[in-house]
């Protein structure tokens, strides 16, 4: 009975055994009770970080150009609808003027197939502590796997996306908002010409490879006459986006060919069914065609049309449809 009663005694010791800390993580430690402690001793002014946040992002129009994002989505119908938000330069605005918090971010994993950033925004004052996840594909549509130097573009990419994101879950909507809206109102430019910033926007695109044509499609706009001051800021934020890692040249500028490809090839084949129901074809010509015989002056205009309906057209060899993400 003794012995049992020792063996019980020795496993039980096993199990509460205490593992004692090591040193980087006591240095850890030590380091955020002094910054929580600091916190507490001198608390933030919610007014005056704001005003600070106002005076960083309205410094100048380049600044303010760069605190919004814009990118387009299909919405539930599967329609298409322009979201504009935050970006990652008004994130770093935001900690930098609030005060007693910590934000960071890293990669926490990477299969060979898709990387995973998590973001961490830690308000030391409040004891608030929010992490956010997001992860990027790192392989081509053929599925091979992106080089060390691509990856690390997407991995730089990822982390600024999943700081932003946990940043915004910590700092309050409301002290956000107002800065976000100023800076639009800055970026504008308002007092400037349409016409000098659509050339500007145009010279600043070019430099990715993307044309004039290209934006104004993207706008839905056939000229450049019909620009509005919200066209311009849509073009800046699209410009965030891609400098930012959130979208690419060829995701953006694809979206718009991938919508009027389908409606046109959905067009070519209504006129095709059309065709062949009131114009039945004999078997000897029907034959002739799968062979090819019939001479290209004696085909249906139409018919030829709808061959390439269905095709994948030519990108062209536009500097930006081969960007890397960044």
């Amino acid at each position: 009975m003794a012995s049992a009663t020792a063996a019980w005694e020795n496993g039980h010791d096993q199990e509460m055994e205490v593992v004692q800390p090591g040193a980087l993580e006591s240095m850890e430690r030590a380091q955020i009770d002094m910054q929580i402690a600091t916190a507490k001793k001198w608390p933030r002014s919610l007014q005056q970080v704001k005003a600070k946040m106002l005076e960083f992002a309205t410094l100048d129009q380049e600044t303010a150009e760069g605190c919004f994002y814009t990118l387009k989505r299909q919405d539930a119908d599967g329609g298409e609808k322009i979201i504009q938000g935050p970006s990652v330069r008004l994130a770093e605005i935001a900690v930098s003027c609030y005060k007693n918090i910590r934000a960071g971010a890293r990669i926490v994993d990477n299969d060979g197939k898709r990387i995973v950033s998590q973001g961490v925004c830690f308000d030391l004052e409040n004891n608030v502590c929010i992490s956010m996840e997001i992860n990027r594909s790192i392989v081509t549509r053929k599925g091979k796997t992106f080089g060390q130097d691509m990856q690390t573009v997407v991995s730089n990419a990822a982390n600024a996306i999943s700081f932003r994101n946990a940043v915004f879950k910590v700092i309050p909507g409301a002290l956000i908002k107002p800065v976000y809206e100023a800076a639009k109102d800055r970026a504008v430019g308002k007092g400037i010409p349409i016409a000098t910033r659509w050339q500007k926007a145009v010279s600043t695109f070019a430099g990715l490879g993307v044309k004039d044509k290209q934006l104004l499609t993207w706008l839905k706009k056939n000229d450049p006459r019909e620009l509005t001051d919200e066209d311009i800021l849509h073009l800046l934020g699209l410009y965030n986006s891609l400098k930012d890692g959130e979208t690419t040249v060829e995701e953006a500028f694809t979206f718009e060919q991938g919508s009027s490809e389908a409606a046109k090839a959905a067009a070519d084949e209504k006129v095709r069914q059309a065709e062949a129901q009131n114009q039945p074809k004999t078997e000897a010509a029907q034959q002739q065609a799968e062979n090819g015989d019939i001479p290209n002056d004696a085909q249906d205009p139409t018919e030829q049309d709808s061959m390439f309906a269905g095709q994948e057209q030519p990108q062209g060899n536009g500097r930006g449809f081969g960007r890397k993400r960044s």
